[in-house]
């Protein structure tokens, strides 16, 4: 009699971020030999959102925008303190403010911003980014980019 195979998959994020996956069979009884499939460990590297100080989650890469437009996103900074930018194909800020993420390194916390600006007169490719400000002198640190498309 035919016996079901097994599988079994134990997922692990280890404290170095490697995703480990077990597996018991593969699908069949026995090999060609008549033996049963033996247990594996694959080890893969995985690059976790908590990893990141800074995860965006709207808008998305290539998303349409209007005005105003409303970033939402989580962080593991400085004070919480997440600073969003807009700007033109050409680098120019067209909108910029500061968000309050609701909690500070060590941990992660969420953030919301809107930020208003002036249509474009016709479609228009734009970039988003958000970083976080050095406590010592204020310069951008691990800056997220994300490209957007502005609409009139």
């Amino acid at each position: 009699m035919r016996r079901l195979s097994l599988l079994v998959a134990l997922v692990a994020i280890s404290l170095f971020g490697a995703l480990l996956v077990l597996s018991c069979g593969d699908g069949e009884d026995a090999d060609d030999n008549g033996e049963t499939p033996q247990a594996t460990v694959k080890p893969t590297t995985v690059a976790t959102a908590a990893a990141k100080p800074i995860v965006i989650d709207e808008p998305l890469p290539r998303a349409e925008v209007t005005s105003p437009l409303t970033v939402s996103g989580t962080a593991s900074v400085f004070e919480g303190n997440v600073i969003v930018v807009l700007k033109d194909a050409a680098g120019k800020t067209l909108a910029q403010t500061s968000a309050q993420a609701s909690e500070g390194a060590p941990g992660r916390g969420s953030f919301e911003a809107e930020l208003e600006f002036a249509p474009p007169d016709q479609r228009t490719n734009g970039i988003f980014e958000a970083y976080w400000p050095s406590a010592k002198d204020g310069t951008p640190q691990d800056i997220v980019t994300v490209p957007v498309v502005l609409l009139p």
